[in-house]
């Protein structure tokens, strides 16, 4: 009996770990076909970059240039960031990792492709970053990934959204 009661606690106590780790990375906003998507455009003259996204989302502003984009599911699908050095390491953004490439993006543009866990170890959301240096600070658009995404790899919907976004 006593080693039953033992038994059973162990095996409690790895279902309770396992619950527990499984709910540590964010999951991403569900993906979007982009071919049966009806697309919005936002720009920001201020900061000089428009993007689509799509019309079941929202916008949210978050000051000095930069917005978050809430998918259907409540949860943030892609940001917007205009940032200098200082902010960006404070926040905790793609500056304490190295690139993992350099892209061209928004009609040649050269950018830096980060990918990085935001967040703290137990509640991290995958991110991957698309950089360009811009009067002296970054301008980054931000896409929320699945927590098991290492290689950054965009689904479709997000694609688009790439695509469309263009430095004014």
């Amino acid at each position: 009996m006593k080693y039953q009661k033992q038994f059973l606690v162990q095996v409690c106590s790895i279902v309770l770990l396992a619950v527990f780790l499984a709910g540590c990375g964010k999951k991403a906003p569900a993906s979007i076909d982009p071919k049966k998507t009806e697309w919005l455009d936002y720009s920001d003259v201020r900061t000089g970059y428009a993007l689509k996204y799509p019309a079941t989302y929202n916008i949210e502003p978050k000051g000095s240039g930069e917005i978050a984009v809430i998918g259907a599911d409540k949860r943030v699908a892609y940001r917007v960031c205009y940032v200098d050095y200082e902010t960006a390491k404070k926040r905790g953004l793609w500056v304490l990792t190295e690139p993992v490439a350099t892209e061209y993006i928004s009609g040649g543009r050269i950018s830096h492709k980060y990918v990085y866990d935001y967040g703290n170890k137990l509640n991290y959301a995958r991110t991957v970053a698309y950089v360009i240096e811009r009067e002296g600070k970054m301008l980054a658009l931000e896409f929320r990934l699945d927590s098991r995404n290492g290689e950054g790899i965009l689904d479709p919907g997000q694609e688009e959204v790439l695509k469309s976004f263009i430095i004014l």
